[in-house]
């Protein structure tokens, strides 16, 4: 389980607990006053409309780190896999030009030897 999951269940059931231990204290009815408005209710009603506006803006926030995070990974393995295609083809590039070399080396070698063999044929009568 994830830390911070573990520290949501942590604080879950501490709320809870101070909710049943002071409960009497919250469902007592008060004046609250609004920034315009006054209103006759119980604390417990503005105490869950903070709580659960504030779990609204954190599940937002975390909302939006993930997609911005799973976008990041999306075009980082894009970008790999660019990169993986280059190397791919820098390799290739190279191992033909090595060929072509090596084949090019071979059939010069081959010519000297079969100039060489022919003038040893000349030497030798036969």
């Amino acid at each position: 389980m994830r830390p911070r999951n573990v520290l949501y269940i942590v604080m879950g059931l501490l709320l809870l607990v101070l909710v049943i231990l002071n409960w009497s204290v919250i469902t007592q009815s008060t004046e609250l006053k609004l920034i315009f408005v006054t209103v006759q209710a119980p604390l417990g009603v503005l105490i869950v409309l903070i709580a659960g506006a504030v779990l609204a803006v954190d599940f937002a926030v975390y909302s939006l780190n993930r997609l911005a995070w799973a976008r990041e990974r999306r075009e980082l393995a894009a970008q790999i896999e660019q990169q993986r295609m280059r190397a791919d083809q820098a390799e290739e590039s190279r191992i033909r030009g090595l060929r072509e070399s090596l084949e090019r080396e071979t059939s010069v070698i081959r010519a000297q030897l079969d100039q060489l063999m022919a003038a040893v044929r000349k030497e030798r009568p036969g």
